[in-house]
C-alpha cells in the first residue's frame, strides 16, 4: 500500500482491496470451525449413544439428542457469522466490479468506500432483523439442519428399539 500518495481514492482502494483479502480469510477460517463443530457433534452423540446402550441408561438418549440440538445451534450461529462476512465480501466485490473508478466519479466512489469500510453498520445492514431471527433462519437451511436432525432421528430410533427389546 502506497501511503506516501496523495490520493485519497486510491488509499482507501488499497485499504478496501486488504479488507477483501481478511475477509475471504475470515470465511475461510469459519470453513474450518465449522468442520470442527460438526466432528465433534458425531464424536459426542455417538459417545453418549453408544454409553447409553451399553449401560442400558435411557437417560443418556436424551443427552445425546440434546448435545445434537446443542450443536446445531452452535453450527448455525458460525454459520450467521460466516454469512456476515460473505455479504461483506460480496459488496466489495461487486463495488470493484461496478464502480467506476476513473477521477470524474472519486467522489462517489470515496461515499461508497467509507460505507463498506463501516464495519458496524455494514454487519447491521446485512443481518436483516434480529440476532435470534438470523439464527432461526440459519437453523432452517438444509445444509445446516441435515446433520443434527439426522443424528437426533438416528438415536431416537435405537433409543425405541432399545425400549421395544425390553
Amino acid at each position: 500500500m502506497d501511503m506516501d500518495s496523495g490520493d485519497p481514492a486510491g488509499l482507501r482502494l488499497e485499504m478496501l482491496k486488504a479488507h477483501l483479502e481478511r475477509s475471504d480469510t475470515s470465511i475461510r477460517a469459519y470453513d474450518d470451525h465449522l468442520y470442527k463443530i460438526k466432528g465433534f457433534a458425531v464424536t459426542a452423540c455417538s459417545a453418549a449413544t453408544l454409553f447409553a446402550l451399553q449401560q442400558k441408561q435411557a437417560a443418556m438418549f436424551i443427552v445425546a439428542a440434546l448435545a445434537a440440538v446443542g450443536f446445531w445451534i452452535l453450527d448455525a450461529n458460525t454459520k450467521t457469522i460466516q454469512r456476515k462476512f460473505i455479504d461483506r465480501s460480496e459488496s466489495i466485490e461487486k463495488f470493484f466490479r461496478d464502480a467506476d473508478l476513473d477521477h470524474s466519479a472519486a467522489d462517489e466512489a470515496l461515499r461508497q468506500m467509507r460505507q463498506l469500510l463501516t464495519i458496524p453498520e455494514a454487519f447491521a445492514a446485512s443481518g436483516g432483523g434480529s440476532r435470534f431471527a438470523a439464527l432461526a433462519k440459519e437453523m432452517r437451511r438444509p445444509g445446516t439442519y441435515y446433520l443434527y436432525v439426522s443424528i437426533v432421528v438416528l438415536v431416537a430410533g435405537i433409543a425405541t428399539v432399545i425400549e421395544l427389546a425390553k
